[in-house]
């Protein structure tokens, strides 16, 4: 009887202690990608295996993906989903009258204020460009700034969610999220467009911008350069990137760091000296990239081969090829 109860006891601890590996052995964090032609947001656990997860997050055509609180939005054109951050339980949505584009819409949300602010470049006469802005509290649109210029796609947040920096043509204008004005117009070299835009502070803002001359298309696309600006003394400084054929994004801000994706390579750049400190060959062209948790894997995805690939942050080694169903573009890692 004695030796009954200690081979129970022993066969409890080993389904307990079972049942803990199996949990374990669960991703703590998720990899959601947003695809162009598959209608879907496809999720992944971040764990060895990168196996896909059941998702309810089929029939978007979401591009772009902002958390706030316990709220995911999965900008779409037209309308944003509002998605449970835990459960992924759809909670609404909101309807505006922009038509994003992948790779020339960004959105960012002011936090204090609740608003919800898309980027957007549209060449129609039915959809207007501009920056449109989303009450998050009563989930409808309030207002339209730069209402039907272009190249006003891209645009930025400083940390304390007071000012929105947004491009139009060869200009940065900083807008006040209390009051959705133009306090400030910062002019960039003539004949320039800005393609991307990262805020450090209110005075380091960082720019990937390039030549645009409207008769020659073919050359000035071809032309990105990253660049430091300076809203305090409206000066430039251009970090050298000439290993990057083609600077498509700037990918990633965090601790201290950002990481410029480009057609073969991505590059890492330290914010305090805005100096490149590691430059990761690919093989491919990197679009959109996403850091893990941890700080240890990179995720950029590639529309040209239809994956996303991890890489090791310190080694620059691909860890893994996950193939994805239709055109990868932007990552979100939660």
């Amino acid at each position: 009887m004695k030796y009954s109860r200690i081979a129970i006891v022993f066969f409890l601890l080993t389904i307990v202690s079972s049942s803990v590996s199996v949990s374990a052995a669960k991703p703590n964090e998720r990899l959601l990608v947003t695809t162009r032609y598959s209608m879907s947001v496809q999720m992944f656990g971040v764990d060895d295996y990168y196996e896909i997860l059941e998702s309810k997050l089929n029939h978007t055509l979401a591009h772009i993906i902002v958390a706030n609180g316990d709220r995911l939005y999965f900008i779409n054109p037209l309308f944003v989903n509002i998605h449970d951050r835990h459960s992924l339980k759809e909670l609404g949505d909101i309807e505006y009258d922009g038509v994003i584009t992948p790779g020339l819409s960004k959105a960012v949300i002011a936090p204090d204020v609740q608003k919800l602010y898309v980027g957007v470049i549209s060449w129609d006469d039915v959809n207007p460009s501009g920056i449109f802005v989303l009450d998050l509290k009563k989930n409808k649109q309030i207002k339209i700034l730069l209402k039907n210029s272009l190249e006003t796609g891209f645009l930025d947040i400083t940390k304390d969610g007071k000012y929105v920096y947004a491009a139009e043509y060869n200009c940065l204008k900083k807008i006040s999220t209390q009051t959705d004005q133009i306090e400030k117009t910062f002019y960039i070299t003539a004949g320039e467009r800005i393609h991307d835009i990262v805020v450090i502070d209110e005075e380091t803002i960082y720019l990937v911008i390039y030549k645009y001359d409207p008769y020659d298309n073919k050359t000035t696309r071809s032309q990105y350069r990253l660049v430091v600006f300076n809203a305090k003394n409206g000066s430039m400084d251009h970090i050298q990137l000439e290993t990057i054929k083609k600077i498509r994004k700037i990918a990633i801000l965090k601790d201290g760091y950002l990481y410029v994706a480009g057609d073969g390579q991505l590059a890492k750049i330290n914010i305090g000296n805005h100096t490149v400190v590691k430059t990761y060959s690919m093989g491919f062209k990197g679009y959109n990239a996403g850091l893990s948790n941890g700080g240890k894997k990179i995720f950029v995805s590639s529309s040209t081969s239809g994956e996303v690939v991890v890489l090791d942050v310190e080694t620059g080694n691909i860890l893994k090829r996950i193939s994805i169903d239709g055109d990868p573009y932007d990552i979100f890692v939660d």
